[in-house]
């Protein structure tokens, strides 16, 4: 029998150098925090594991990644840093331009 989700997640180990795999890149995904060497963004597993999916789900779906990948998403996630330096503003512009 596999791993529950709570145990492959512990079985990662604690001396990994999560902040390392989290980088904030101009230019790629308009510098959201994302999985070093992806474009997969934290903002985006955050997301997906809100929304009830497990790790091993995610890796499937995203087979370059790693779980420990998506444990430091978590874990960044988990300081409560911004995952996005977009405003509706930056996006769409300022409502009075019409």
């Amino acid at each position: 029998m596999g791993m529950t989700d709570r145990e492959t997640i512990s079985a990662i180990p604690d001396n990994d150098d999560w902040q390392s795999r989290i980088v904030k890149t101009p230019g790629i995904l308009a510098g959201k925090p994302c999985i070093r060497g992806t474009r997969i963004s934290v903002e985006l597993v955050h997301d997906l594991l809100r929304g009830g999916r497990s790790p091993e789900d995610i890796r499937r779906r995203y087979s370059h990644i790693s779980l420990a990948d998506i444990e430091a998403c978590r874990k960044y996630a988990a300081t409560g840093a911004k995952l996005s330096d977009f405003t509706w503003r930056d996006l769409y512009g300022d409502e009075d331009d019409d």
